[in-house]
């Protein structure tokens, strides 16, 4: 079940997100998760309720645009690095 999406302000001053995964902070500033479409802004992060026992967040586009992500199936684990998107036309 879907929470719900929110609208807000884009005059919004919005906090660093801290997301921890396994002892180290990954930092999202407001301008991270907030997408502003032509002065209407939705926050880019949603809560979801996938097992009927409490909220679960999804770590998608918003977290894998700041952070370059490699899955490495054969030794079953994940690894994040800032994404460096200046060499981007």
């Amino acid at each position: 079940m879907l929470l719900g999406e929110i609208l807000l302000s884009c005059d919004e001053q919005l906090p660093d997100l801290t997301v921890t995964l396994a002892g180290l902070d990954y930092v999202l500033q407001g301008s991270d998760y907030v997408l502003d479409d032509e002065g209407v802004c939705l926050l880019m992060i949603m809560s979801i309720d996938l097992t009927g026992t409490g909220v679960n967040w999804i770590l998608g586009d918003v977290f894998m645009r700041k952070f370059y992500s490699v899955f490495d199936y054969g030794n079953q684990r994940v690894g994040f690095a800032p994404a460096d998107h200046s060499s981007q036309p």
